[in-house]
């Protein structure tokens, strides 16, 4: 999610879940209102965008965290082990995305 909100970002687009935003009905007659009233809501949708892509980083970084304290707390050959655990586990899955 975070990777493909970052490329909206690069591009300056926006997510089809910001996509719809209500359109003037009072003004809708005025060039110079609607261009103003696009600005606006192009202005939240890039904040909004922001927001979420900061929201999401420390989702990911508090996950890092604790994943780095148990992975602290876990005895050097244990966690050999484990990590095993986790790679034959994980075969199947990365086969299944073309992951070798």
């Amino acid at each position: 999610h975070l990777e493909i909100l970052n490329v909206h970002l690069e591009q300056q687009t926006f997510p089809s879940s910001l996509g719809a935003m209500p359109r003037p009905t009072i003004g809708a007659d005025c060039k110079d209102f609607v261009k103003e009233w696009n600005e606006i809501e192009n202005d939240c949708r890039r904040r909004l965008l922001n927001k979420t892509i900061q929201h999401v980083e420390d989702i990911i970084n508090d996950c890092n965290t604790k994943i780095q304290s148990v992975f602290d707390s876990v005895d050097n050959n244990k966690r050999l082990e484990i990590e095993v655990l986790v790679d034959e586990k994980l075969k199947p899955v990365l086969k299944s995305h073309g992951v070798n």
